[in-house]
């Protein structure tokens, strides 16, 4: 005994048949053609049927059935239809009878023209010269025969059925005038209908979002031509179609759990999906993701909601009940700087969602193999709309993948690399992946950084003097820009990295930075942190943002002032170097200690006056167990053939870490 029968070969009466498959309860789709059952597959619990029927044969059919509810979703302009339905549910006790309302569309164009019937649409039209395309479908063509010339001047756009070509050329339709296709139509599509037959008038119905109206109303506004829009019936009671869903579910107590599939799209055009993804989509009653991925070809009949925003996309589940199997489509895989976490994370411990994610091919493999090259050896990363260090990264590693976008496009990216000694590696930049417009462009940083890119790409990077690159501590000092300010010494500068214990995501304070020599060394090791240098001597400042741009790095910013006051804004340190203090070393390690309790810190100091005040410090401050070396650097001075030994001033190195 089947509990629903549905009228209504329409997309709401597919979207029905299709919600309810599998579920505890029979439900019977009819329609009136047998196209329209070619495009249902039945199931179990599916049953469709194809014919038109009155009234009596209706009620008939639904008695036969043993029915309780009667969905009528058919056209909203097949009024002789729905007085069918309603006629036969009154003949038959306990039958409910529910209709679904499909949306009137709420676009407006100067160019739109509404008429109450099509008699004096047809009125207006022979008013006017020009081509005239009608879209209203074929059972009501010979309405339109009044229309002058209209066997050189109309063209009717039917369903691809023998039956339909074969009436409508009995109307005089035939040939080039006969356009038999089969919807649903992009506005892309209509428009080069209209520039092809040289179209002046565009008439429809208004059928609403899911009758492709504003489809056929934008592409007639581009092409700036008049849209004839036949008005609908009266308005009519019901409910829409998610309303429905509700209510029949409420009626029947069905409660199940609804899948969301998290779909890794490949690089966005449908060609580059997995068999598993494609398999979901298919099966899906919704789609939610960026607007480039859902103009995929595999999209057009699905329900379709643009949105990025993992809240949004969040509440856009939890809102639109009536779809059980829900997709939201990522670029690329899953796995690679993907929404997909956040989002997971976000429907994770709720009962109602079964959530499931599926890999994509990521940008990277896909773009390693367009260019020819393996990708086991590549580290990847992300500058798009994220902080990344990609000159101290591209110096340290032979190959590199980046994805950009954001403020790191890839031409300031190509810009930034040439400006910081990089001008000679190899990059290959990719835009539009597996588009028609995918472009791949190969040279260096200093011959391409004056090119235009699209603001979304990516880029392979081949650094072949990788493995020249020097990663231990102690640049030579006559490397720095020196001029009048003090600098720590290159030995000095080892020792004190290797207490300062640096991480590679380090974020570091070298308070009284002089020339910047440690706050270089720093931001050389702590190449995906950053390094903040404060100096309060304006020339000590200058030189250290000389250095840093002689030596090509990124991940330092020079703060002008004097500490604690100029640490006030900075983020939370890892790591804290004091080459001096200004006479402020207690208020510094009181700050430091009360920004992280566990901060790693170097002091130095030269005289034995500062070396007690520095443990005086630290025992107020509950550090019992600092480490403290003497350091006694003595370097060699050439006199003619003989090497002098000549003693630099010692030096203490104090390391401790907070808490400890």
């Amino acid at each position: 005994m089947d509990n629903i029968i549905v009228f209504g070969g329409t997309l709401e009466g597919r979207k029905l048949a299709e919600y309810y498959r599998e579920k505890n309860i029979g439900l019977t789709l009819f329609v009136a053609t047998e196209y329209g059952e070619s495009l249902i597959e039945e199931g179990a619990n599916i049953k469709v049927h194809s014919g038109r029927l009155d009234s009596g044969q209706m009620k008939n059919f639904i008695e036969t059935k043993g029915a309780k509810t009667v969905i009528d979703a058919t056209h909203p302009y097949a009024k002789e239809v729905t007085a069918n339905i309603k006629e036969a549910c009154k003949q038959i006790a306990g039958v409910e009878y529910i209709r679904v309302l499909r949306e009137s569309s709420s676009f407006k164009d100067s160019l739109c023209r509404y008429f109450p019937d099509i008699e004096s649409a047809v009125k207006y039209l022979n008013q006017r010269e020009g081509n005239i395309l009608l879209t209203t479908g074929s059972k009501e063509l010979t309405s339109y025969s009044g229309i002058k010339d209209r066997q050189e001047r109309v063209f009717a756009r039917v369903l691809p059925l023998p039956e339909v070509a074969e009436q409508v050329a009995k109307l005089g339709y035939r040939g080039k005038n006969l356009i038999c296709m089969q919807g649903p139509f992009s506005e892309e599509l209509n428009l080069a209908m209209i520039k092809m037959l040289d179209i002046r008038y565009l008439v429809t119905k208004d059928t609403g979002a899911k009758g492709g109206f504003p489809e056929k109303v934008g592409a007639a506004s581009k092409a700036g031509i008049e849209t004839i829009i036949i008005g609908r019936p009266e308005e009519e009671s019901g409910m829409s179609f998610d309303r429905c869903i509700e209510y029949v579910n409420d009626l029947y107590k069905l409660k199940s759990k609804r899948t969301v599939t998290i779909c890794g799209m490949g690089m966005g055009d449908g060609e580059t999906m997995t068999v598993a993804a494609k398999k979901a989509i298919e099966n899906a009653d919704a789609v939610i993701g960026a607007k480039r991925l859902l103009n995929a070809f595999i999209f057009k009949n699905k329900e379709k909601f643009e949105e990025i925003s993992t809240p949004d996309i969040v509440d856009i589940i939890k809102t639109h009940k009536e779809f059980d199997r829900i997709v939201v489509a990522m670029s690329g895989d899953t796995g690679f700087y993907s929404g997909t976490l956040k989002l997971s994370e976000a429907l994770e411990g709720n009962k109602d969602f079964d959530v499931q994610v599926l890999c994509g091919i990521s940008s990277p493999v896909y773009f390693c193999n367009r260019i020819g090259r393996p990708w086991q050896n590549v580290k990847m990363y992300s500058a798009h709309g994220r902080d990344c260090n990609f000159v101290s990264i591209i110096k340290r590693e032979s190959e590199t993948f980046f994805l950009l976008g954001g403020k790191t496009g890839a031409a300031e990216f190509l810009k930034t690399l040439s400006d910081n000694g990089l001008g000679f590696v190899t990059v290959y930049i990719g835009e539009n992946l597996s588009y028609d417009t995918e472009k791949i462009t190969k040279g260096t940083p200093e011959n391409l950084k004056e090119k235009d890119f699209e603001s979304l790409a990516v880029a392979l990077v081949i650094n072949e003097k990788a493995y020249d690159y020097v990663v231990t501590p102690g640049i030579p000092d006559e490397k720095f820009i020196r001029g009048e300010v003090p600098m720590t010494k290159e030995e000095v500068r080892a020792v004190s990295l290797s207490k300062l214990r640096l991480t590679r995501n380090a974020v570091v304070y070298d308070i009284g930075a002089g020339t910047g020599s440690v706050s270089l060394e720093c931001a050389m090791q702590a190449y995906c942190g950053k390094v903040f240098a404060i100096e309060k001597n304006a020339e000590g400042c200058a030189l250290i943002e000389e250095n840093s741009k002689e030596m090509g790095i990124t991940n330092l910013e020079v703060i002008c002032g004097t500490a604690p006051e100029a640490l006030n804004d900075l983020p939370v340190p890892t790591h804290v170097f004091i080459g001096g203090s200004s006479g402020n070393m207690d208020e510094i390690i009181k700050t430091v200690l009360k920004r992280n309790p566990e901060v790693r810190v170097v002091v130095n100091t030269i005289t034995l006056e500062s070396l007690a005040e520095v443990i005086g410090i630290l025992k107020n401050n509950g550090i019992e167990n600092a480490d403290i070396v003497n350091i006694n650097v003595s370097k060699n001075k050439r006199a003619g053939r003989y090497n002098l030994m000549t003693a630099q001033n010692p030096v203490y190195v104090i390391s401790f870490t907070g808490g400890r």
